[in-house]
């Protein structure tokens, strides 16, 4: 280096005494003691190294190449030590980066430094050099293969996914604020500023040792890869320092570079797609089974590194969390809400599909099952897979497709039994609902097991979105107010009715049953909203089915697609069983949302407003002289500011269920039924009655949620009716992993290790 650098500098501070000198500022992650000891430990084994060397040498040219070639490994071993650092939580993205020491002469550029690049906004990885600086890896991103997380978005507006967060972990202390890289950037660039370090060992001895990185050269991607680091050490004699160095060594030391994700890191939620996922997330009462647990929520939500100091601090409110302190211990390297939208790993392959019972049946095949009191009724597949669809395949893994699973009433359940050597795979092609009590009991070796112990390992629930456009997918979001929320396309001339207003699938969990029981499954679902929505009504509706001994027609309101949805005859056949979306007088769908419906009605038109839809009917067929004038096919729904009741009609036009605003045929389109419809002596309940309607009280349902497993979905929107409960087991993600023998499923927020070294060539000869 010194026959090609007139510009030779040496700093007469320690490489270490800067980096410990930084850590009283705090400006940024500080050095924790264990990497303090660690290299210090080093730097005195340097020493006494060099001290044996001084007593070995044979001669006097033997012991100056064997000082440097002392400083290059005692160089290497520190800097690899500083960036192992997987306690800072920011010194190891720099493994992941290309860099240039200053010290390259202009004509050596092109040969001496890494080949970067930067793509067409010259910020995608590994982005352009800059000679002497380390890059902020916040601000360096991934391309973005295939368009998957740009979604359109010019290069100018989304550049791809963050190589580096910007903000901390949000946690029990309740901030989340930005990541100083600037500050991080700087100190590390002090390593390739062109100045050589002197190791703090051997400053006063006969030989003095010193380095200067030349390059670092990281080939991979975020899952790890390679960095090939360029380092010279010096050897020089104080009693003759006019004439500078008197040995040097030249080395390449390629070292593999691995992700890990720790136990803290484990993403047992992630919510959000991409860059136009703004409100992908709401926590709201969300609790962890054992609060001494670890584990990560990742909110794959864009951060503007430029506006960081404002964005990060917002996490808290945006993400809707009412108590931080049901979060993980962030202060304690427990996790947290994470937020960085990490690449995901990909769909899990499918195994063993086939015709193995029943349910399997790639043509449509709505499941839906009830149950209440005394009235009971189970479609056929509601128990396969807890009886001959388990017991025909105790050793055997299976897949089966369904389309639609509706599973709504008080004890209504759809029962799933697995164990280590007969998992299963759902494969969901509609929407999911769980409600007013129902639930997915999954049982682990026994249909008698209770509901829930089912290892979530073992019950894998894999969303296929139909193939409708991207705009469609974000036509759904998280209300600030919890749940669900709906947004139309926002081009005024594209019709209610076109696919772009017609959202994506979704999974509703509003019922998990009581504290024994709970949801537990692997939910494998990034472009689907999961929502626990359950709006604030004091009553649900009891489904009541056609049979032969009665003459009250089936009709069953659910939540498809995040909107409310009409079923014509959940005992009937596949089109009678398939959800149509509800519309309103003006077409619109009708969000299933915790806030009321504020689009169908206009209170000073219709009389009333703010509603919920409770129950859907039609008349009975015993003549009712009473009900003669009022519409055959009538919906209950709640005016949630007055307390009012009321019957409104609706008409079925093909595919199509639309509420009316008047008289069709000179039937009354609309009934008031007063404050409490359920009152034995009122009409309104014989009313409710002969529609085929009967009502429960919401009060008599569990409210709290429990979750086993992980959910990795598009919109994650808990609702603030009760408490959720997530079990952060850290023995569920190893079972995981080994369940799909991949480490991707390991999936989380990762550090960076340099570890094993692959190579460590010697460039030139000792000088």
């Amino acid at each position: 280096m010194h026959e090609e650098d007139t510009t030779y500098k040496r700093d007469k501070n320690t490489f270490l005494q800067k980096y410990l000198l930084r850590i009283v500022s705090q400006k940024a992650f500080a050095l924790p003691q264990i990497l303090i000891l660690a290299i210090g430990i080093t730097v005195t084994l340097v020493g006494l190294m060099n001290a044996s060397i001084n007593r070995l040498s044979t001669s006097n040219l033997s012991n100056k190449e064997l000082q440097a070639k002392n400083a290059t490994e005692s160089a290497f071993n520190a800097v690899r030590s500083l960036l192992n650092n997987s306690k800072s939580g920011a010194y190891y993205y720099y493994w992941l980066m290309k860099s240039c020491s200053s010290t390259i002469p202009s004509s050596k550029v092109n040969s001496e430094c890494p080949t970067f690049g930067g793509g067409r906004s010259g910020s995608q990885w590994p982005g352009q050099p800059i000679l002497g600086m380390f890059r902020d890896p916040s601000k360096i991103y991934w391309s973005d293969t295939n368009n998957e997380y740009c979604a359109g978005n010019s290069p100018s507006t989304c550049k791809g996914r963050p190589v580096a967060p910007s903000c901390y972990y949000l946690g029990r202390r309740g901030k989340s604020n930005s990541i100083d890289w600037n500050f991080s950037s700087n100190a590390l660039s002090q390593l390739i500023n062109g100045t050589e370090k002197l190791i703090e060992s051997s400053k006063n001895s006969s030989n003095v040792q010193s380095f200067d990185i030349k390059s670092t050269d990281f080939v991979g991607d975020e899952e790890g890869g390679e960095n090939s680091i360029v380092l010279t050490g010096f050897n020089s004699i104080p009693t003759n320092i006019k004439n500078g160095v008197n040995a040097s060594n030249k080395v390449r030391a390629n070292v593999q570079v691995y992700r890990r994700i720790p136990d803290s890191g484990f993403a047992f939620l992630s919510a959000g797609e991409n860059f136009n996922d703004k409100d992908s997330l709401f926590l709201g009462n969300f609790n962890m089974k054992n609060q001494d647990q670890a584990g990560s929520i990742l909110w794959r939500k864009h951060i503007n590194p430029l506006r960081d100091y404002i964005e990060c601090p917002q996490i808290k409110s945006k993400s809707g969390i009412n108590d931080v302190t049901k979060l993980p211990d962030e202060s304690r390297n427990k996790g947290g809400l994470w937020v960085q939208p990490l690449k995901l790993p990909p769909r899990p392959k499918i195994v063993n599909q086939g015709a193995l019972g029943s349910l399997w049946n790639p043509s449509p095949n709505p499941i839906i099952c009830l149950k209440d009191g005394n009235t009971r009724y189970f479609n056929s597949n509601c128990t396969f897979l807890e009886s001959a669809g388990y017991t025909n395949y105790k050793n055997k893994d299976r897949t089966y497709t369904i389309d639609d699973l509706v599973v709504r009433g008080k004890d209504a359940f759809f029962g799933v039994v697995t164990n280590d050597t007969s998992k299963v795979t759902l494969i969901v092609k509609g929407s999911i609902d769980l409600s007013n009590g129902g639930r997915i009991c999954h049982r682990n070796n026994s249909a008698g097991a209770s509901c829930g112990s089912g290892k979530p390992e073992n019950l894998a629930i894999i969303f296929l979105q139909p193939s409708q456009n991207t705009t469609s997918k974000q036509r759904l979001f998280c209300s600030p107010n919890g749940g669900i929320g709906y947004k139309k396309d926002p081009n005024r001339n594209i019709s209610s009715i076109h696919p772009n207003n017609i959202p994506f699938n979704t999974l509703n969990v509003s019922a998990t049953g009581d504290r024994d029981e709970s949801f537990s499954a692997f939910v494998y679902a990034p472009d689907t909203t999961f929502s626990t929505g359950t709006p604030k009504t004091e009553y649900y509706s009891r489904a009541i089915i056609s049979s032969s001994n009665t003459t009250i027609p089936a009709r069953l309101v659910a939540t498809t697609k995040g909107v409310y949805s009409f079923i014509f005859n959940p005992g009937g056949s596949v089109i009678e069983r398939t959800p149509i979306p509800f519309r309103n007088i003006n077409g619109d769908l009708i969000p299933y949302t915790t806030d009321a419906d504020k689009n169908s009605w206009d209170r000073r038109r219709h009389g009333f407003d703010d509603t919920y839809i409770i129950a859907v009917g039609k008349k009975g067929y015993s003549p009712r002289p009473d009900v003669n004038n009022l519409m055959d096919e009538m919906a209950l729904v709640w005016d949630s500011t007055t307390k009012n009741y009321f019957l409104v009609g609706y008409q079925i036009q093909g595919r199509e269920v639309r509420f009316v605003d008047r008289n069709i045929n000179g039937k009354l389109w609309r009934y008031n039924l007063g404050r409490d419809p359920r009152r034995r002596d009122s009409r309104g309940d014989q009313f409710i009655h002969h529609f085929g309607m009967e009502l429960r009280r919401v009060s008599s349902l569990p409210k709290d949620k429990y979750f086993k497993g992980s959910a990795w979905v598009k919109n994650a929107c808990f609702d603030e009716h009760g408490k959720i409960v997530w079990d952060f087991d850290n023995d569920y993600s190893t079972n995981l992993v080994k369940r799909y023998n991949n480490s991707k499923y390991n999936f989380g927020v990762p550090y960076y290790r340099g570890k094993t070294i692959e190579a460590w060539d010697t460039l030139r000869s000792f000088n």
